[in-house]
């Protein structure tokens, strides 16, 4: 049997190396099939690393080894492999994406000038904003070049965001605790059932899915969207 799922896993990267261009390092494909635990782990380890160098290869490897593998293991790790390219590559496309809830506010300043910003009012867990350290009560006064200006403050900063691609790097310029602080923050892919108004004006009725949630119901349509073009390819 482990000799049947070594060739199969060696004729799956050569159909993508005739196809593609591109075959994973000689030797990694077929040791997710090892009897060692570890030396299987380590090889889908770096089957991973050379899969997001070489996306549409891997993409391409990950699904006909997930498809044909009789080993349930060997399937299982396919499929993880695949999932992870596959939502790779659709990070990077859609709209950008914080994870905050925000109101309006104008702040006073010396002199009795008034300065318009945005409050944060929640962070969401796992969103790009958590991870680049924003916190609940810091105040946005601006993102890259673009200043928080008092008329339609929130629409214009959350359409600002929107407009930028996920994985893109963007700079709040923050008030925290009355001190400014420039903070980076690497967008993220927007969830595409978020609604827009729970965001845009602090709406406390809709709690966002699981980000993991959100990716394993995209890699099964994805999924199902392939094996629909196989058929209709038949």
């Amino acid at each position: 049997m482990a000799g049947l799922i070594v060739a199969l896993l060696v004729v799956c990267a050569g159909l993508v190396s005739a196809q593609e261009g591109g075959t994973p390092p000689a030797g990694l494909m077929s040791k997710l099939a090892d009897t060692d635990f570890k030396t299987r782990q380590a090889s889908q380890e770096a089957l991973a690393e050379w899969g997001r160098t070489n996306l549409e290869a891997g993409i391409s490897v990950f699904y006909a080894t997930y498809r044909e593998a009789e080993d349930p293991e060997v399937r299982a790790r396919a499929r993880a492999l695949l999932r992870e390219l596959v939502i790779f590559k659709q990070s990077g496309e859609g709209k950008g994406y914080l994870g905050i809830r925000m109101q309006a506010e104008e702040l006073m300043l010396e002199g009795g000038r008034v300065r318009s910003v945005v409050r944060i009012t929640d962070v969401m867990e796992g969103t790009p904003a958590q991870k680049a350290g924003l916190k609940a009560e810091d105040l946005i006064v601006g993102i890259d070049d673009l200043e928080v200006r008092r008329e339609a403050s929130l629409e214009t900063f959350g359409e600002y965001v929107q407009s930028r691609k996920p994985r893109t790097d963007v700079t709040l310029h923050v008030l925290r605790n009355g001190k400014p602080t420039d903070v980076a923050v690497n967008l993220m892919r927007r969830p595409p059932d978020l609604e827009d108004r729970a965001f845009l004006w602090g709406g406390e009725s809709y709690v966002p899915p699981a980000q993991d949630e959100v990716e394993e119901q995209e890699f099964r349509e994805w999924l199902r969207q392939k094996r629909d073009q196989e058929k209709q390819a038949e």
